[in-house]
Parts: structure tokens; sequence; C-alpha cells
């Protein structure tokens, strides 16, 4: 089956950084900077919701800026 495949790099980059997939990678992020599970939830749920709003991705977003994001 893998024999035939062919693999579009640039599509499958683009893919992996569309939308919120990594969404839980950030809160992961913020629990390893001393950040309770719960209020990383809570940080990355809000910053999920600026995100779709904008109409951008996590990873279009600052880092620094995203707990002061409102809802």
């Amino acid at each position: 089956m893998l024999k035939g495949i062919t693999v579009h790099h640039d599509v499958m980059r683009k893919a992996a950084g569309d939308g919120f997939i990594t969404a839980t990678d950030l809160a992961d992020y913020l629990v390893r900077k001393a950040c309770r599970f719960r209020q990383a939830h809570d940080i990355v749920g809000k910053a999920v919701l600026r995100a779709s709003r904008l109409g951008c991705g996590l990873g279009d977003m600052r880092l620094r800026n995203i707990e002061t994001y409102p809802p």
C-alpha cells in the first residue's frame, strides 16, 4: 500500500498548522511553565475563541499576548 504513496510535504505542513490542532500542545506548554491545568485550559479556550473570531490559527497569535486576549 505504501509503495505507491506520494507525500506532499508542503500540503502536510500547512494542514498541521491550520486551525487549532496545537491547542493541546499550548495547554501542555503552559502547565510545564507552572500554570495549573484548569487555568491553562481556560487560557487556551479563550485563545481559540479569539483566534476563531479573528480568522487565524493559534500559531498566528503571539504567546505573550494569548492570556490577555478577551474572549
